[in-house]
């Protein structure tokens, strides 16, 4: 039987670069007849039925972005982008869990410390694809959330999936892109939220990659590492979603919990952390870089402020403002009677400098531009409708 590759299977792919192609290469174990779900060590084992190769079909392909956190941004790490997996009932790969990665961790540490709501457990490194679905613990899989959105996340489009995959033994596509911030280099709204947008398709048809049903199942999982206990998942209707159960399934093999546990190419790739990877279970895989398309974290950040902005100002300004120039804005008002009076104390006092200082990174650059003249004007008026509304009594 010809062997599948995934070399064959990513030629339209256009997310990542995946350019260094590399095969494990190992003893291959026995298949056991009488439990499907027999796990394979992922990227390293093949699995036989008597004397011929059972086609195997599950694939999975993380792309990452990088991501800059610590004084000024002067350090950097990959982190989760966007994840797409083919999951094939019979062909499960053994995941990894978040323990095993150790590259992430100044970046936990720092998130940690400027958001002292979200310290200890309250924050993770949340897998795009769960460890125990075949997830791995490389950076390319892993993104900054809170423990409730890490729960939500479980709760809703993971037991869905795992379900679909282990009760009704039906194969699905899964789908997770990780839309938030890239910027943590300092606390303030704009990195403060993210989400995990989640869709479930069924696979039709296991021997093609491109046979896919229509959605299924969606779910878009809000972080807040401001409130890290909230758990907010909502449908394509905006609906939250219902938690869903998967008491009493469990993977065929658990998730690698140690560095000792994982296999030389495992550890070869945790060593090299590739910005993206593709892979399948029978050992084949494809490294890549990191994304740089449109539609990274701070794009969707920068787009959603500019959203913010234009349809609820005072919200906006509301959402954005930092204490030192919530505090400014207080202390420049003070003696005045007239609204125009405060406003222009406050502007005088450099309300508007201070307010861009606290917005997301994204959008403090944009404005450093010189054609942004529009949006600064439109900023100095929200800011204005803020004063009044919030001194004009």
């Amino acid at each position: 039987m010809k062997q599948h590759s995934i070399v064959e299977t990513n030629k339209s792919r256009s997310v990542a670069n995946f350019t260094d192609v590399r095969q494990s290469v190992s003893q291959p174990i026995r298949f056991n007849q009488s439990n499907r779900r027999e796990g394979n060590t992922q990227l390293q084992q093949k699995a036989i039925i008597g004397n011929g190769v059972v086609q195997q079909k599950t694939i999975i392909e993380n792309t990452g972005q990088n991501c800059v956190f610590g004084n000024n941004g002067d350090s950097s790490v990959v982190v989760g982008h966007t994840m797409n997996a083919w999951l094939d009932p019979n062909d499960n790969i053994r995941g990894q869990s978040a323990s095993v990665n150790s590259s992430q961790d100044d970046l936990m540490a720092w998130i940690k410390g400027i958001y002292p709501k979200a310290k200890g457990g309250l924050s993770v490194k949340g897998h795009l694809l769960n460890d125990n679905l075949g997830g791995t613990a490389l950076d390319n899989n892993l993104y900054p959330i809170s423990k409730g959105a890490n729960g939500m996340h479980l709760s809703s489009a993971e037991n869905y999936v795992k379900r679909k995959i282990w009760e009704a033994e039906e194969p699905v596509k899964y789908t997770v892109n990780a839309v938030g911030p890239t910027d943590f280099s300092g606390a303030n709204p704009g990195n403060q939220e993210a989400y995990f947008r989640t869709t479930v398709s069924p696979w039709n048809d296991v021997n093609n990659k491109d046979d896919v049903g229509g959605v299924a199942y969606t779910a878009n999982i809000k972080s807040d590492l401001g409130a890290p206990k909230e758990r907010v998942g909502l449908n394509e209707n905006d609906e939250q979603v219902d938690n869903i159960s998967a008491y009493g399934l469990a993977p065929a093999q658990k998730p690698a919990g140690l560095v000792g546990d994982l296999s030389g190419s495992e550890v070869d790739l945790r060593r090299k952390q590739p910005g993206a990877l593709s892979f399948d279970s029978k050992g084949n895989y494809i490294e890549g870089q990191a994304t740089k398309d449109a539609h990274t974290g701070d794009e969707y950040t920068l787009e959603r402020a500019l959203k913010f902005l234009k349809t609820d100002p005072t919200s906006f300004v509301s959402n954005y403002i930092s204490d030192d120039a919530r505090e400014a804005m207080e202390e420049a008002v003070k003696g005045n009677f007239d609204i125009s009076d405060k406003t222009a104390s406050a502007f005088q006092a450099g309300i508007f400098d201070l307010f861009v200082k606290g917005l997301p990174k994204p959008l403090a650059d944009r404005l450093n531009e010189e054609s942004q003249n529009e949006e600064i004007q439109s900023i100095e008026q929200a800011i204005a409708l803020y004063i009044e509304e919030e001194f004009g009594k």
